[in-house]
C-alpha cells in the first residue's frame, strides 16, 4: 500500500500539485482524472483524497475556485508565511548569494506593488 518508488511519489505529488493549480473548471476536472489513473497502484489513497478534500473543499484550496475573489495574492492566513512562500517559489533554492536573494526580493515587492496598484485603480 506504501508508495516504494521516490519517482511514484513525485508522479503522485505533482500530479496533486497539477489538481491544486487548475485555472479552470475544465482543466480541473482533467487533473482530478489525472490524479486517479496516477493513483492506480493505490485505489483507497485516492478515494481518501477524493472524498475527504477534492470534492468537499476544492473551492477552499483550487485556483480554478480560489481566484474568483480578490485575495491580492494572499492564499494562507499568515501575510509573512504568503510572503515568504513567495521568495521561495522565486529563489528556487536556499543556496544562493545575498545580493541575488536581495536583488529578487526587490524584483518580487515591485512586481507586488505593480499588481496591487493595477488592482486598487479596478476597484
Amino acid at each position: 500500500m506504501l508508495v516504494n518508488s521516490v519517482d511514484a511519489w513525485d508522479v503522485v505529488l505533482q500530479a496533486w500539485e497539477n489538481v491544486m493549480d487548475c485555472e479552470d473548471e475544465l482543466k480541473f476536472k482533467e487533473c482530478v482524472h489525472r490524479l486517479q489513473v496516477v493513483c492506480q497502484p493505490w485505489p483507497v489513497f485516492f478515494e481518501y483524497v477524493n472524498d475527504s478534500w477534492i470534492i468537499p473543499y476544492k473551492k477552499f484550496f483550487v485556483k480554478a475556485w480560489t481566484n474568483k475573489v480578490m485575495h491580492l495574492g494572499n492564499t494562507t492566513s499568515n501575510r509573512v508565511e504568503s510572503a515568504h512562500w513567495s521568495l521561495k517559489k522565486v529563489l528556487g533554492s536556499s543556496r544562493e548569494t545575498f545580493v541575488r536573494v536581495r536583488m529578487e526580493f526587490t524584483t518580487l515587492l515591485s512586481c507586488n506593488t505593480t499588481k496591487l496598484r493595477r488592482l486598487l485603480k479596478e476597484v
